[in-house]
């Protein structure tokens, strides 16, 4: 996720316009993308934001993010652990990643930002919210050594798993990470925090390809809507052709996504693709 500035300060956030949301408490100071936003040292109650998703090989259909698979969604709490492939990425004088933020929400869908010391190929458990994490939203990388990037792919998952070499082993078990040498995780899903929504204004999304070779590339979003304690999964209202390698969806009426939702990109391709998808959209509390 990306913090982003308006396009113009008239915007209307939810059914309200812009000025009267952004006077509102902000009860989320101390977590991104909240406590990023802001002026004179009061952070915003909202936020200007792209979610960013990529896969480098899409064929049959994945989330798009990096691990190319249907992420599997927890059902009850765990505990976060981190770990990269890569021994370089380590707290003690490492030359690639030191410390990543994990954003989180725990099971009351309240939002956390963490900071994790990491230790090259073994993994670090998260110690303050034990047991209670539930969404994974965002990773980056906050400090880094001499090679100015993670050197080993990051990965983010249930402290259950087993790890081998900093790689967790059970696919349902990954919720996010990073991709050697980006510094931050490309996932094109989030869940909306308690208290707040996510208003999407537009969605676009590209093929990075330079061969010839012939491909239809399909988008769609889910949503998971949190009703009355149940969890009800409806298509989000996208065009999903990527016409010319492309597509640019900008929405007339904003769509919003409300608390404890998850919103998911999926993607599918006649040939082997690289894909990226952005959605411009306004995170704000109620």
């Amino acid at each position: 996720m990306f913090i982003r500035s308006p396009k113009f300060d008239g915007l209307w956030i939810g059914g309200l316009p812009s000025q009267s949301r952004i006077t509102k408490n902000n009860i989320y100071s101390t977590a991104f993308p909240f406590n990023s936003c802001g002026a004179n040292g009061v952070a915003y109650p909202v936020a200007y934001v792209s979610l960013h998703g990529y896969n480098a090989t899409v064929t049959t259909l994945t989330d798009l993010w990096p691990q190319g698979t249907i992420r599997t969604l927890p059902t009850a709490g765990f505990t976060i652990g981190v770990s990269s492939s890569s021994a370089s990425d380590t707290n003690s004088a490492g030359t690639g990643a030191r410390i990543v933020q994990v954003d989180f929400l725990d099971t009351s869908y309240i939002p956390h930002t963490i900071n994790v010391l990491l230790n090259g190929n073994t993994m670090v458990s998260d110690t303050t919210q034990v047991g209670t994490a539930f969404r994974i939203n965002d990773i980056r990388c906050v400090s880094v050594g001499s090679g100015a990037t993670n050197a080993g792919d990051i990965y983010v998952y249930d402290n259950t798993d087993t790890v081998t070499v900093g790689v967790p082993q059970t696919a349902t078990k990954i919720f996010h990470k990073i991709v050697a040498g980006d510094s931050i995780g490309r996932g094109g899903f989030y869940t909306v925090p308690a208290g707040c929504g996510l208003q999407v204004n537009q969605i676009r999304a590209g093929i990075d390809d330079t061969t010839t070779t012939a491909r239809a590339v399909q988008l769609n979003a889910k949503v998971t809507i949190y009703n009355g304690g149940q969890n009800i999964p409806v298509l989000f209202p996208i065009g999903s052709q990527l016409v010319g390698g492309e597509l640019i969806e900008d929405l007339a009426f904003p769509t919003i996504i409300d608390e404890k939702s998850d919103i998911a990109f999926k993607v599918t391709s006649s040939a082997a693709a690289a894909v990226s998808g952005f959605v411009d959209s306004v995170l704000y509390y109620k």
